[in-house]
């Protein structure tokens, strides 16, 4: 390479730095039983004796896992518990510093996001017994203003879910979404719920 080819060199690679430095982000890892994911800003304490898959199957038979491939990002499971738990992260543009303003108009939005979502399973995936609880506008420590909402069905084939989703303004005045899913045979359901819920409280913001 000629010195004029390395002058030309560096400065496009600076260039290209600044340009795709907003784009570029930590790989999400585990340090001290805490995984952290920066993309998404948020870190949670992986519990005692589960495991971080940072894949899903594809297989039909994964059962109900099925219906939260989307948008995933991680999930944790347990030799013999006979449970999963899915975490799932997308961004909108919708924010929730504004409409927090206004607790109302925010929970209507919601309302019919789940609606929609609840029309979405039950029209074609053997769901029963589909409920969901809307929590109050909170600022979780550590994290900052969600609403905290709570849905649950279970299937035909004897499997359960409880879903929670934490909504938190991100990088660039987005809002990042969080979904924290349990998935269990029903047997094994409440054991599992508790560790579901240790790991929802303890999700915290992580910055890049």
């Amino acid at each position: 390479m000629t010195i004029t080819q390395k002058n030309f060199t560096v400065p496009v690679l600076l260039i290209m730095t600044i340009l795709f430095g907003c784009t570029i982000f930590k790989t999400p890892r585990v340090e001290d039983a805490i995984y952290k994911n920066f993309e998404y800003e948020f870190a949670f304490q992986v519990p005692n004796g589960w495991h971080v898959q940072e894949t899903m199957s594809k297989s039909p038979d994964i059962g109900l896992a099925g219906l939260f491939s989307k948008d995933f990002v991680v999930m944790l499971i347990h030799p013999k518990n006979n449970g999963m738990i899915i975490v799932q992260a997308d961004k909108s543009n919708e924010d929730i510093l504004a409409v927090g303003y206004n607790p109302d108009i925010f929970k209507g939005r919601l309302k019919l996001r789940i609606q929609d979502r609840e029309k979405e399973l039950i029209t074609g995936n053997q769901i029963k017994n589909y409920s969901y609880e809307i929590g109050p506008l909170t600022v979780k420590q550590g994290y900052g203003p969600s609403f905290i909402y709570q849905e649950s069905a279970q299937s035909l084939a004897g499997e359960k879910y409880a879903r929670s989703e934490f909504l938190n303004q991100c990088q660039n005045k987005c809002t990042c979404n969080i979904h924290v899913t349990l998935i269990s045979k029903e047997n094994d359901f409440q054991n599992n719920f508790q560790v579901f819920t240790e790991v929802s409280n303890s999700l915290r913001k992580v910055y890049q």
